[in-house]
């Protein structure tokens, strides 16, 4: 959801309540782009987004959970997901 808050307020927010120092940017490369298209077609009509695939394409290849309020995520084969509510 956009609350119409500048990237510069974002991110000012997240280092003041200490988050900044906890996140890991991650380059989406080839493998993770091929991984996003391969969830694309074992998702079929979910409706997930670019981003949705490339952050459970990332979640996959790490072998990690990914965390998130869309229990849609919980049809997603091979993945791991944790729901926050």
């Amino acid at each position: 959801m956009d609350h119409c808050v500048t990237v510069d307020r974002a991110v000012s927010d997240l280092r003041a309540h200490g988050v900044l120092d906890l996140l890991e940017m991650a380059d989406f490369t080839v493998p993770l782009a091929e991984e996003a298209a391969r969830l694309r077609e074992h998702s079929g009509n979910m409706g997930l987004s670019l981003a949705d695939r490339a952050c459970l394409a990332l979640a996959k290849s790490r072998k990690l959970p990914v965390v998130t309020a869309d229990s849609l995520w919980l049809r997603v084969p091979g993945v791991t997901v944790r729901l926050i509510r």
